[in-house]
């Protein structure tokens, strides 16, 4: 059943369970009924678990629905509560979530911070809150952990910042972010002082902390405070911007219209070798295609290279064409085509992915595009033009086509002249091409 669930097969796992309650003399401990908690919590059936939370405590007499074999024993522990309250939260109740904390004081079972984390992370669902844009409830429950001596991690603090953010106040998160800090770790990712308690192990939730604050700094108008975060985890070392931090980042300085920035992010993600998110395709597709368009030709050229070094499609058959076997290609393409005036640069960075893949046929129609000209398009071919086109043909196995354009380069192509002879890329895959059998 575990393994089950941890591939997400839930049908599973309750298959795996009736199975095993049907056989005579099974009995089962607390622990295998936590895991059938757990199935009930990851499926959002909060009734189903509190269903089987009863027969833990007792409360219900056998019945041929019981869940749990005759003659268990199964008193709930910490771990039974905390799968409870997280089916609260998947099915975004704090009401019943809330309950499960009473009756597990009641019980004197002490609650931990993954008790408290989930509880924070409830109201920021903002349902079944009342006073939804209130972030007071998270607040009580982080100072109800001080008080207990529960000790909070870099989820809790980042469970709490994202209230805020839902809430639009980055002053909170600030405050929140600033406190973390005090706790023991900072924008240089030091750790704790002797003698306290505090501790963060892993540094992605930090990060994520961070990345959250930053977020909602953008979605309240303080672009340049989330910014500024930014910078400072750029510089701090340790605690430095993941794909979803540079994701977030990238959204806020489009939106805003902070281009400049924009392509800034681009660039540390491609010295970082960090891959872009399917987000950032859609922001550069809603930035490209808005009221009165956006001068976004060099953050598609950045984007695209990132696409292009870090491919994020599946990987190719056989059997399959560049096309669908890289969806990069498909993606290129699209955004290419929400750009306002393409300039040649947009168009050979789009040539370059073609030559990658070796896509001939799709190169070839975008050479003919820039060729020709017309309404749409007021651009010139360069050198860099024909060394993609002879790289997609080279990759793509494709002499004949090779052959065609060394021969248009050697009838002369209007705005080059006899400048590609002397050009080290373009003599590279010439003679590649004159060697192809």
């Amino acid at each position: 059943m575990s393994r089950a669930l941890k591939i997400n097969k839930i049908e599973v796992s309750f298959r795996l369970w009736n199975l095993m309650r049907e056989e005579e003399g099974v009995k089962v401990d607390t622990k295998a009924v936590n895991i059938l908690l757990n199935a009930y919590a990851k499926n959002g059936d909060f009734d189903g678990a509190s269903g089987v939370f009863d027969e833990m405590l007792g409360r219900t007499g056998r019945t041929k629905d019981s869940m749990l074999p005759a003659g268990s024993h199964c008193p709930p522990n910490v771990v039974s509560y905390n799968t409870l309250i997280d089916a609260s939260y998947r099915c975004g109740d704090l009401v019943k979530g809330m309950k499960a904390l009473e009756m597990m004081k009641e019980k004197r079972i002490r609650p931990d911070t993954r008790t408290y984390t989930t509880l924070i992370s409830t109201v920021g669902l903002g349902v079944g809150v009342v006073g939804a844009n209130n972030p007071d409830a998270a607040f009580e429950l982080f100072e109800e952990m001080e008080t207990e001596k529960v000790f909070p991690n870099g989820k809790t603090y980042c469970a709490l910042i994202n209230v805020c953010k839902r809430v639009r106040r980055p002053d909170l998160a600030l405050r929140v972010l600033r406190l973390m800090g005090e706790r023991g770790w900072c924008e240089g990712g030091g750790k704790l002082r002797a003698g306290t308690h505090f501790y963060i192990s892993n540094v992605n939730d930090v990060v994520a902390a961070w990345t959250a604050t930053i977020d909602a700094c953008g979605k309240s108008g303080r672009v340049e405070t989330g910014l500024s975060l930014f910078e400072s985890m750029k510089k701090s070392g340790v605690i430095v911007p993941n794909e979803v931090t540079c994701s977030c980042m990238f959204d806020l300085l489009v939106r805003g219209g902070f281009l400049g920035k924009a392509v800034e992010v681009l660039k540390y993600m491609k010295i970082r070798g960090l891959v872009p998110t399917e987000y950032m395709y859609t922001t550069m597709l809603m930035a490209a295609g808005g009221e009165g368009g956006v001068d976004s030709n060099e953050i598609y050229v950045e984007l695209v290279s990132l696409l292009s070094s870090n491919p994020g499609g599946n990987k190719k058959s056989k059997t399959q064409t560049p096309w669908e076997g890289d969806d990069t290609l498909m993606k290129v393409f699209l955004l290419f085509y929400e750009v306002e005036n393409p300039d040649i640069v947009c168009f050979n960075t789009l040539l370059s992915v073609c030559a990658r893949v070796g896509d001939v046929e799709r190169a070839v129609s975008l050479l003919k595009r820039i060729e020709g000209g017309g309404e749409d398009v007021d651009v010139f071919p360069n050198v860099r033009t024909y060394g993609e086109m002879l790289k997609a043909t080279w990759v793509g196995k494709r002499k004949d086509v090779g052959e065609w354009l060394l021969k248009k380069l050697e009838d002369g192509v209007d705005g080059i002249g006899e400048e590609w002879r002397y050009d080290v890329w373009v003599a590279k895959y010439i003679k590649l091409i004159q060697e192809m059998e």
